[in-house]
């Protein structure tokens, strides 16, 4: 398994982590990563690519998203249409 993902974000925004926790997932899962301000959760778009320039430290994957934390985005999501 490569070490370095791009993962998607909210508002499409797209950031490179490292797994060296060896969490076991795949393209199109969502996975917990280590952010500025504690965790955030995004998709696994893909693995690394060599031609790939990154101009920042990538920050850890943590874990693979639980059903726990998939109902809690899904609540979010839902509370944000509402508004």
């Amino acid at each position: 398994m490569n070490n370095l993902w791009e993962i998607e974000f909210k508002a499409g925004r797209r950031v490179f982590h490292i797994n060296v926790n060896k969490v076991e997932f795949e393209v199109g899962d969502y996975v917990i990563v280590a952010a500025e301000r504690g965790e955030d959760m995004g998709k696994v778009i893909r693995e690394y690519l060599p031609t790939v320039n990154l101009k920042y430290a990538p920050t850890a994957v943590l874990r693979k998203a639980t059903d726990d934390d998939m109902g809690r985005l899904n609540f979010n999501r839902e509370k944000e249409e509402e508004s």
